[in-house]
């Protein structure tokens, strides 16, 4: 007779916090929130869709593969592409954090662990990389566009 009271008491306290967390989704913030939230998930990843499709089409026009010599006067010869393409990545990185957060509130009660790694992941791990990647765009940028730090080198060693 212990074992079954022991066993039905788990029953209980399993079946009230299964009752607990149905009631916790439910009525937490509504379904009307969620669906805002969804919405600006959505928007977010709208537009990192616009931003990554802008900074893919309008840089690879600038490089010449296999010729240096050819994107660095692609470059001088029109630096806009490459200064809206840094915008756009800058962009990218910034909405990334902001949709990496959006989906934490709105999938963190559903599963909170893979809600914390989606966030670690899409946004603590990729954004780095973006600002390494803009990084390297502005030096070349900065680099052929003859900045004054370039005054140390002889003529001969900035061509």
């Amino acid at each position: 007779m212990d074992f079954r009271c022991r066993s039905e008491s788990r029953l209980f306290e399993e079946k009230s916090v299964n009752e607990a967390v149905v009631a916790r989704l439910s009525n937490q913030d509504g379904p009307r929130s969620r669906v805002r939230g969804a919405r600006i998930a959505g928007a977010w990843y709208l537009l990192l869709a616009v931003t990554g499709a802008f900074s893919f089409q309008f840089l690879p026009s600038l490089t010449v593969q296999g010729d240096a010599a050819a994107t660095a006067r692609n470059i001088l010869n029109s630096p806009i592409p490459l200064q809206v393409g840094i915008i756009a990545e800058l962009t990218e990185a910034v909405v990334s954090i902001l949709l990496a957060l959006a989906l934490y509130r709105l999938l963190k009660d559903v599963n909170r662990g893979n809600a914390i790694l989606m966030v670690i992941l899409g946004a603590i791990v990729s954004v780095p990389i973006y600002f390494v990647n803009v990084l390297t765009e502005y030096a070349a940028l900065a680099t052929l566009g003859g900045a004054h730090f370039l005054s140390v080198f002889s003529t001969p060693q900035q061509a």
